[in-house]
Parts: structure tokens; C-alpha cells; sequence
């Protein structure tokens, strides 16, 4: 169910597993599965609440920690509580082999929370570099190579605003003004997104 996006029908099956497990480890396995559907589904708060009884379930594991942290940057933008909670996973171990676990919820799902916690806070250098770890793992990724040309520029003017508007101008001067657009639009930080420079620039692209 989950695989084929049915995430309704998906956390109710999951539910159900917790509510009746074959042993500890099904159920802390059930409360991940359902917290992924909840952070399909947005529902941040559910999903928070899945994730605390993974932590509390088996400590020991990355899983419920990496969903936490989606919950605090997806819920609340909260990039402090964000990183704290990655960085709390740096003991931890990955789900035994017994469990089904999809490999990117400990790469490219948690950096993709963990680059825009640092840019939020300014933190460009360290922003760059969970990026350029993404482009190790898939190279070419246009979504990863815009957030590399971006951070890096931030990270030599360290203005996230003057970066945006020199990656946007360059992009327009290739003659790409509809990825410079997709750039303004989806891609700043939530911190720069209502700056008087960044809103004009969308209107002078659009």
C-alpha cells in the first residue's frame, strides 16, 4: 500500500500492526511505516507522535530519530531542533536486516532536511557539503546541482540573497529563465522568501 501511494489505507494498516505486533520489533517497524505516512500525508503532529514511540521503542535506531527531525523541519521550520535531532542519530544503528527499510531515509531524505536547516541558519559551508554528498550518491540530480550553485555562491558573498539573485541572473544570461524562475520560486530558504529583493526578482522573472 505505501509503495503504491495509498498512504490513508497504508496508516491504517500500520495502525493495526501496533496495535496488535507479533513482537517489540513489529511494532516499533509498524509505528516508522505509520509515521512515513503521516509525513506523506503532512500530518506533522501524527507524525511527530509516531516517532517518539520509534525513539522510545528500540533508542538504539537511527529511524525514529530521522522522522523526528522531518517532523520539526516540515511542521515547524524548527532548524535548531531540526539538526539536533540528526545529530543525535550519529550513535545510532541502522534497522536489523530482519526489517524492510528504504536506504534513502538515511541519506538522501534526511539531507534533504538537513541542508535547508543549515541555509536557514546561515550555515552555507555546511549546507554545501550535505549537498555535494547528495550529488556523490546521484550525480547530475538537477533539484541536488541547483542547491550546490546556490550554496556555494552564499557561501563566497555570504549574503543568501545576493547569491539568489547572482544564481537567477546567471541562469538568465544562459537563457534559462524558466529554471531561474523554478529557482526563485521553490528553492530559497523559507528565511529570504519574503525579502523585498527576492519578491521583486520573482515578478521580474515571471
Amino acid at each position: 500500500l505505501l509503495g503504491h501511494s495509498k498512504f490513508e489505507e497504508a496508516l491504517l494498516y500500520y495502525t493495526r500492526c501496533y496495535v496488535q505486533p507479533e513482537d517489540n520489533l513489529t511494532a516499533w517497524h509498524a509505528a516508522v511505516f505509520a509515521g512515513k505516512c503521516c509525513w506523506q500525508l503532512g500530518r506533522w503532529k501524527d507524525l511527530s507522535n509516531w516517532a517518539m514511540i520509534a525513539v522510545n521503542g528500540f533508542p538504539e535506531l537511527k529511524d525514529g530519530y530521522f522522522l523526528m527531525a522531518q517532523a520539526e523541519w516540515w511542521g515547524r521550520q524548527d532548524a535548531a531542533r531540526t539538526l539536533t535531532w540528526i545529530e543525535n542519530c550519529a550513535d545510532k544503528q541502522s534497522a536489523p536486516l530482519a526489517v524492510f527499510v528504504n536506504p534513502q531515509d538515511y541519506t538522501l531524505n534526511v539531507w534533504d532536511i538537513q541542508h535547508r536547516a543549515y541555509a536557514s541558519l546561515g550555515l552555507w559551508q555546511e549546507a554545501l557539503a550535505v549537498v555535494e554528498n547528495a550529488l556523490a550518491l546521484v550525480p547530475g540530480d538537477p533539484k541536488w546541482e541547483m542547491f550546490t550553485w546556490f550554496y556555494a555562491e552564499a557561501w563566497r558573498s555570504e549574503s543568501s540573497v545576493t547569491a539568489a539573485v547572482q544564481v537567477a541572473d546567471h541562469l538568465v544570461r544562459r537563457q534559462d529563465t524558466l529554471k531561474a524562475y523554478d529557482f526563485a520560486l521553490r528553492y530559497l530558504p523559507h528565511s529570504i522568501e519574503t525579502d523585498k529583493r527576492i519578491v521583486n526578482l520573482r515578478r521580474r522573472l515571471h
